[in-house]
């Protein structure tokens, strides 16, 4: 009985563990599709995040935010305020200077003349335009500043969810990792010196597996949260 109990588990692990391959060989597959790359691993430093982080709370803390979102927005909101201040100017009177010079005319030699003509709008004075104009200046203005809002507060959030998952994968890698694998090592230990049952060292592992699964589902949101700090990084 308790072989077949072995036979079954092992060959479940082996199912698992040919699952979780195809898996990878699938994400890695996607991951090489879009970087155009031929990455096989996968590695963060801690001190490459700590350097982004620090990188990140200098930009939250500076008044003007930079990013390749807000471009658009303020080249959209710099249109707008030229094409207002040109619909103004419309609305001023006009000056228009003009010369003219004849070596051989009918008045005289070398004439010279001077004209300068001058339009006044005395009842067109362009408010609709200008109106339009400020109005769409003013619309532009308050997306800019929707966008920088929209921007600070995901930049603030994905600093504190980087650090908050920073500090749990340091703390799981000082405490529980190390304990896990002597754990793992000391039960193997002790059923090849018959000292525990075979089932045992399973029931043991089963455990072993799944603990292992939470520190490595907390690296992976790790490495998540340093990917989202080099997009609020960009330039």
């Amino acid at each position: 009985m308790e072989t077949l109990r072995i036979k079954t588990m092992l060959y479940g692990l082996k199912q698992e563990q040919t699952s979780l391959l195809l898996q990878e060989q699938a994400l890695w597959k996607d991951i090489n599709t879009v970087t155009g790359t031929h990455l096989h691993t996968c590695a963060i430093t801690d001190g490459s995040l700590d350097a982004d982080l620090q990188r990140l709370r200098q930009r939250l803390d500076s008044p003007a935010l930079s990013h390749p979102s807000l471009s658009s927005v303020m080249a959209s909101r710099d249109a707008s305020a030229w094409a207002w201040k040109a619909e103004k100017a419309n609305a001023l009177p006009q000056i228009a200077l003009q010369g003219e010079y004849d070596k051989n005319g009918s008045i005289g030699h070398n004439y010279f003349a001077f004209g300068a003509n001058v339009s006044i709008p005395l009842w067109n004075h362009n408010k609709g335009n200008i109106a339009a104009a400020r109005a769409r200046y003013d619309q532009s203005v308050l997306v800019v500043n929707q966008v920088l809002t929209k921007l600070r507060r995901q930049w603030e959030n994905d600093y504190q969810q980087a650090v908050t998952w920073r500090d749990a994968v340091a703390a799981q890698s000082r405490h529980l990792s190390a304990d896990l694998e002597k754990g793992i090592d000391a039960m193997e230990t002790q059923m090849k010196h018959h000292n525990i049952s075979v089932l045992e060292f399973v029931d043991y592992y089963g455990n072993y597996k799944d603990m292992k699964y939470q520190l490595l589902e907390a690296q992976a949101e790790l490495l998540k949260a340093h990917e989202a700090i080099k997009y609020d990084l960009a330039e």
